[in-house]
């Protein structure tokens, strides 16, 4: 989102109730709390969209995506399974794009730019840690979908 926003992309946040708003970045134009299918896709043509919930989250905004957009799926914590319209998604010619971390390299100075930029506080990553005792409640906490940002257990 900050990277995007840095770039000029005007940014729109979804959120999925009004505890998380605060977990957005100041780097967001705009934050909307669970809207509609209808609301989202009020909101314009969206060029990009960055699934890191998963669940219906795809399906739910494809109205509001431009013919040609691209749905990158990052993570999965409201659902393991995607069901979408075959028709809907084939009409406005969506990309859909899985992303794994795992298996993806990062080029030397792609994550050399990356570590610059938080190490002299260009970018903010949230991070809420637990101490490797609380490792079951860390679980349980993104099991349930929970926590705000990255979920850093310390040993």
């Amino acid at each position: 989102m900050q990277l995007a926003a840095r770039a000029g992309a005007h940014v729109v946040a979804v959120v999925r109730d009004d505890g998380a708003v605060g977990a957005v970045p100041d780097a967001a134009h705009e934050v909307l709390v669970r809207p509609t299918s209808d609301e989202a896709a009020g909101k314009g043509e969206v060029d990009i969209l960055l699934d890191t919930v998963g669940g219906n989250t795809v399906p739910d905004f494809l109205q509001a995506m431009r013919p040609g957009g691209r749905a990158v799926l990052i993570g999965y914590v409201a659902g393991t399974t995607l069901r979408v319209d075959l028709p809907a998604l084939m009409a406005r010619d969506i990309a859909l794009l899985p992303m794994n971390m795992v298996r993806r390299h990062v080029p030397a100075e792609v994550f050399d730019r990356l570590l610059g930029d938080l190490t002299h506080g260009r970018l903010a990553l949230r991070t809420m840690a637990l101490p490797f005792e609380r490792i079951a409640e860390a679980v349980e906490t993104r099991r349930k979908g929970g926590g705000q940002g990255t979920l850093a257990v310390r040993c």
